[in-house]
Order: structure tokens, then sequence, then C-alpha cells
């Protein structure tokens, strides 16, 4: 009995450290909404505030314009991440209040505030699992393109996102393909590890690996909090090394930033 009890145990030892069939993504290893989100809470006040949807809606009291429409868009924000795990009950409550909010604002008119409300609207949809995601998705990057600014690059890759938890690779491809252009933006490495996904997605495993390799090669630069975490994901991925956050071949790399052009390998699918 001991010795079957052995055979056993080191049989589910042996089938939990299987590795990932080739082609298919461990979701545990990538988190692109965590990434997103450091990003938007170092770019935008409306994802900077970690006060609770109850404190938000205290602090609601006596304001008005821009001071309590920042207010409701943050509550939205707050709400929709209460909502991960919560009890459907509590959901479905938590769900009506964010139908509430945006309610009026859809009135909004001036542009550059049109185009913070109907991100935070994209970003709670897509967070909290909305069928018209991919519709808000697809107004945003079309309709918002000169008022969004950098919430723009973000809405594409949130794009890119609801393609690929879709399985429409090919199409998440083309949203990524919009920061590739970008080299000095802070999510273009977001951008090119969500590319070698897609590569490998396809079959295409030694591309999908020299773009992860590009991915790594960015940590011999000044990055942000969210680029790091891209070069994390990407460097575990490959199994490349780092030491202190930088690849190990930096030392006398000098990377031009700012041209913004389409990477190598990039240049001829762009055309």
């Amino acid at each position: 009995m001991r010795a079957l009890l052995t055979l056993v145990v080191f049989a589910l030892g042996c089938a939990s450290t299987q590795p990932t069939p080739t082609g298919r993504v461990p979701r545990a290893s990538f988190d692109g909404v965590g990434i997103l989100r450091t990003h938007l809470a170092a770019s935008t006040d409306l994802f900077s505030d970690a006060r609770s949807p109850d404190e938000l809606k205290d602090a609601l009291r006596g304001t008005r314009g821009v001071e309590r429409r920042t207010l409701q868009l943050q509550r939205a924000v707050a709400l929709s991440d209460a909502m991960q795990g919560a009890e459907a009950r509590d959901a479905r409550r938590m769900r009506r209040d964010i139908d509430r909010i945006f309610r009026p604002l859809r009135r909004v008119r001036a542009d550059a505030e049109a185009a913070r409300i109907a991100f935070v609207e994209l970003w709670v949809a897509w967070r909290t699992g909305r069928s018209n995601a991919p519709r808000l998705a697809e107004r945003y990057t079309t309709r918002h393109r000169e008022a969004g600014g950098d919430l723009v690059y973000v809405a594409w890759l949130i794009k890119g996102e609801i393609d690929a938890e879709a399985d429409e690779w090919d199409d998440a491809r083309r949203s990524y393909r919009f920061l590739l252009g970008s080299l000095a933006h802070p999510l273009y490495g977001f951008a090119l590890l969500r590319t070698g996904h897609a590569q490998r997605e396809a079959g295409e495993a030694d591309e999908a690996r020299r773009t992860l390799e590009e991915v790594v090669a960015l940590s011999c630069q000044e990055l942000t909090d969210a680029a790091q975490q891209v070069v994390r994901v990407a460097a575990a991925e490959i199994d490349a090394r780092l030491i202190e956050g930088r690849a190990t071949d930096c030392a006398g790399q000098e990377v031009e930033r700012g041209v913004d052009e389409l990477p190598p390998g990039f240049r001829d699918d762009a055309e």
C-alpha cells in the first residue's frame, strides 16, 4: 500500500510540472489588467485614487463640474474592481450603480471630457465582461483619436486584449501594432510582448522568441514600472536572466529612444 501511495504522489507531482502545450500562453504569467492599471495609475487621475466605492460616494457630496465627474469616474473604476469575485447579488447591485453613474455622463459633449468618460466606460465594460466591450473599444479608437491623448494607446491595447480573449489573434495583432510605431511610449513593450504571443499562437515559434528577446532588451533602458513588469514576463517565458531588472548583455549598449518606427521584423508587415 505504501509503495502504491508513493507512486500516486510521484505521478501527481510529475503531472503538475508538465510544460504548457506549445502555442498556449499561461494566463498566470501575464497580468495584462495589472500592467495597464499600473500605467494608468501613473498617467491619469482617473485611476490613481485608491479609495473604496463607498468612500468615493461620500466624497461626492457638495462637488460640481469636473471635480464631480472625476470622482464619479473614479467610483466606476472602484466598483468594477469590487465586482471581481463578488457574490452575484452584490455584483448586480454594483452593476446598477455603474449604470447610474454613466447615464448622465454620456450627455457631456466637450471632446476631452467625453473621451475620458468613454475610456472609463470601455475599461469597466472590459473588466466586468460586458458584451458591448468590443463595440466600445472599436468606437473609442475611431471617435477619440484626437481628444483621447494617451488613453487612445491604452484603448488600442484593450481592444487587442478583447480580441485575444476571444482567440482572435490576427485581430489582436493588428490592434497591438498601433503602438509598435511609438518606441518611446511606456507601453511599447506591452504591444511587443503581446505581438510575440500572437506569433506563438500562429505557430511562428522562432519569430515569437525573437520578439520576446526584443522585449527583454528593453531592460537596458530606463523603464516605467509597467514596462518593467512586461520585461519580467518576457524574460520568464524565454528563460532569460535578469540582474537587478536588466538583461545580462546590457553593458555598452546604447538604445536610441524616441524614433517612431517599426522595429526590425515588423516593417514589411506594416506596409
